[in-house]
């Protein structure tokens, strides 16, 4: 059966139907959904009721999977590193409530970022896959951040056009109130540089690259950095450059990290159990080498 294809928002996202995904995608059909992945930076597949593994098959056609930096898979949820088990449930499958370490530090997944952007090498893509969902709340928004840096005036432009900012996971932890960071946390997530305007590899187009894991521009005053960062954002995510997914179990929805941001909505997390499984892919390399920015990267 042909792939459908059908466009959800004015600048971006897709819906695709027509695959089955529990079994091996064709090349030629992989390539029509990387061209689709490319041209809307969002892909809606509903209907996938895959198994983890089938998930990682899938996940794979993207490239490499990055892996969750854990030292033991035996006290995850789910027993494979490569699966990102973005759910309110403990290692033993229970709810584990707002007062709960691993709440408190998702709950950055709630400001806007793309995934990695904390890591020298930033994610190319991200699929998330919906097992259990919220009667209410816990929406996924995105926004384009190719159509929000056209918006930009050409003056804002050449302003930011070579600009370094510094991203750090534990500074959106910190942002939604963890307090819990130790030392151990500082090695093993430091700062990493990422281009305010980035080129994408595979397109050739700008785009705006910030968001909650941004907290300073090299060679700005902290202050002058931090209002710039904070104005990019909210032009980022202004209401025409946004789109909101309605969860549904068994949607695949994957998107390009290197153009587009996403945030989780809230919901009541000690009442309902919400259950998604999300596989990162690696980019393709650093974007900012010896403080110099790598077009296409």
């Amino acid at each position: 059966m042909p792939l459908s294809i059908r466009q959800l928002a004015p600048t971006f996202v897709a819906e695709v139907r027509g695959l089955d995904l529990r079994k091996p995608v064709k090349r030629d059909v992989f390539k029509e959904i990387y061209d689709a992945f490319l041209k809307f930076g969002v892909l809606i597949i509903p209907g996938q009721a895959i198994s983890v593994d089938q998930h990682l098959e899938f996940a794979a056609n993207f490239g490499e999977i990055w892996k969750l930096p854990v030292k033991d898979e035996s006290k995850l949820r789910i027993k494979n590193a490569a699966i990102d088990d973005v759910s309110n449930l403990s290692a033993s499958g229970e709810i584990a409530g707002k007062d709960s370490e691993k709440y408190m530090f998702a709950l950055g997944n709630q400001l806007w970022h793309s995934d990695l952007s904390f890591k020298d090498v930033p994610a190319q893509a991200s699929l998330l896959h919906a097992e259990e969902v919220a009667s209410e709340g816990g929406e996924t928004e995105f926004a384009d951040l190719i159509a929000s840096y056209d918006a930009l005036p050409e003056e804002t432009k050449d302003k930011i056009g070579g600009l370094i900012a510094q991203h750090s996971l534990l500074h959106s932890r910190e942002l939604m109130g963890y307090n819990n960071v130790t030392d151990e946390m500082r090695k093993m997530f430091p700062p990493a540089y990422q281009p305010i305007v980035r080129v994408h590899p595979d397109t050739g187009k700008k785009n705006l690259y910030v968001g909650a894991h941004a907290f300073k521009i090299e060679n700005m005053p902290q202050d002058e950095g931090q209002a710039l960062l904070k104005r990019l954002v909210t032009q980022a995510t202004a209401e025409k450059f946004v789109y909101q997914h309605r969860w549904a179990v068994h949607d695949l929805v994957i998107w390009d990290n290197r153009r587009a941001l996403h945030r989780g909505r809230p919901y009541d997390a000690d009442r309902e159990r919400r259950v998604m499984h999300r596989v990162t892919i690696q980019g393709k390399g650093k974007t900012v080498v010896d403080g110099r920015i790598m077009v296409g990267m």
